[in-house]
């Protein structure tokens, strides 16, 4: 019985740390600045290979992204103007295409993009 008991704890914690979240290594990243206009529009195309994913507004109005579908003013995820931030990783990674909006014409995202 004891021996069960020993084998059953020991099965147990492999369980646990076969279940802890293991981060992707990021080997190469890609910085690139994208124009956002009053039409929404992808921003970071779908990327099978995409490990983290960090947009920054750098221009002075507030800037909408969405995940998979056009974003909408006031509808989808506000980044404040002058470095608001959004940023996926293995938590919350979406593999998908990224679209943004701005509600004034020619405002800079910065993507950054590791794979």
């Amino acid at each position: 019985m004891k021996k069960l008991l020993t084998m059953l704890i020991g099965l147990l914690m492999v369980c646990s740390i076969g279940n802890t979240a293991v981060r992707p290594a990021i080997i190469n990243s890609v910085t690139t600045v994208a124009t956002v206009t009053t039409i929404s529009a992808v921003v970071a195309a779908a990327n099978n290979s995409r490990k983290d994913l960090i947009l920054i507004n750098v221009s002075d109005h507030i800037i909408w992204i969405n995940r998979g579908a056009d974003a909408v003013a006031t509808a989808s995820i506000p980044l404040a103007a002058s470095t608001g931030t959004y940023t996926m990783d293995a938590d919350n990674l979406y593999l998908g295409d990224i679209e943004a909006l701005s509600n004034v014409t020619a405002k800079k995202l910065v993507i950054i993009e590791g794979y």
